[in-house]
């Protein structure tokens, strides 16, 4: 076989200083302890994991460790961009030991977050949040001790009610025009929690402002259009989602084709004709696998590749390469090789 591909699901929230160990010598000894040979025997190239990471804005890069019995593989650290893991679908390739006799015993997966903007430690008022809504009659209510009648609207995201902002919360109308509330009227909120400690805010917005063009007191009417600017807390930390871990084995004579497919850039009158392909030059880049995005779903996973034609300047004629095809290969008949769409991008630096 090609593949060994078992299905599992983990959810993990790491925050700053934790990582994510996999066992992969107990695990595979236990249910397949032929898979955990060939590993050791150096027979895979890499361990595909299928993820879901939610606030991946707060990452920086993923740092990658492998563990064999006498501690570190030093030589196998790997570092993952985000940029790397966003392009590919969130799909993050560990590449395993290649020799044989390994004794791969288990993987560490560290997160390392930003600390720069507002991922920095001195920030101390939060995410600026902005959301639209409509004042809407349907969910008025009348506060009993006070009279004062509320809107509730549920926040999309967390309220950070400790925000040494000036104002938890900013509102405006239609032309973005300060609205200011009149002496002794405030907003409110409150908060529910839910199953797997998931808190839901509710901002009860009063129905009464101060006109900025009048300065006199006014309500809002059924239909208005009002913004509010709220505040976030900080989360440093992400919810990782493991849907599948998927582990890649050297294709039939690797070390004579360690290419599985290739995208070729060529100058050719006639494509077919495999000597013009060659000569006088040729651009070979390797394209990776995609193991769990495939056709038959009507899904496809985005892959970037990166050409630097500097490489090439000796075929350069008045600061210009000739390309006149782009040739898509696949160089082992056991894969299956689908293309829904290609896009030149040219690459802008400031």
């Amino acid at each position: 076989e090609g593949a060994v591909a078992r299905a599992s699901q983990l959810v993990a929230y790491l925050e700053p200083g934790s990582t994510l160990s996999y066992d992969i010598a107990r695990e595979l000894s236990w249910y397949d302890p032929q898979l955990l040979t060939d590993i050791q025997a150096g027979e895979y190239l890499s361990l595909h994991m299928n993820t879901i990471i939610d606030n991946i804005g707060a990452l920086e890069k993923i740092t990658v460790r492998l563990y064999d019995s006498s501690g570190e593989i030093t030589a196998l650290t790997q570092i993952i961009s985000i940029e790397k893991i966003v392009a590919t679908n969130f799909d993050l390739e560990i590449t395993l030991p290649s020799y044989q006799g390994n004794d791969l015993q288990r993987i560490e997966i560290e997160p390392i977050f930003r600390t720069d903007a507002e991922y920095s430690s001195d920030n101390t008022i939060g995410i600026p949040r902005v959301e639209t809504l409509i004042w809407n009659e349907t969910f008025l209510f009348i506060d009993n001790n006070t009279g004062s009648i509320f809107l509730n609207h549920t926040l999309y995201y967390d309220f950070f009610n400790e925000s040494t902002s000036p104002e938890l919360v900013y509102m405006f109308n239609e032309d973005l025009k300060y609205l200011a509330l009149p002496e002794g009227v405030e907003f409110n909120w409150s908060s529910t929690v839910y199953l797997f400690n998931n808190t839901s805010y509710d901002l009860f917005i009063p129905n009464t402002y101060i006109d900025p063009d009048t300065g006199e007191n006014s309500t809002f009417t059924s239909g208005d259009l009002i913004m509010i600017r709220y505040f976030s807390p900080v989360d440093r930390g992400i919810t990782a989602n493991i849907k599948n871990i998927y582990y890649q084995k050297k294709p039939l004579n690797y070390d004579s084709l360690p290419s599985i497919a290739e995208c070729l850039l060529i100058n050719s009158d006639d494509p077919t004709n495999y000597t013009q392909i060659t000569q006088p030059y040729n651009i070979d880049l390797p394209i990776p696998i995609t193991p769990f995005i495939e056709s038959y779903s009507d899904m496809f996973s985005q892959i970037v590749i990166d050409i630097n034609l500097s490489t090439y300047e000796q075929y350069a004629i008045d600061g210009y390469i000739d390309i006149s095809h782009i040739l898509f290969s696949v160089n082992n008949p056991a894969y299956i090789f689908t293309v829904d769409e290609v896009a030149i991008i040219e690459k802008c630096f400031y």
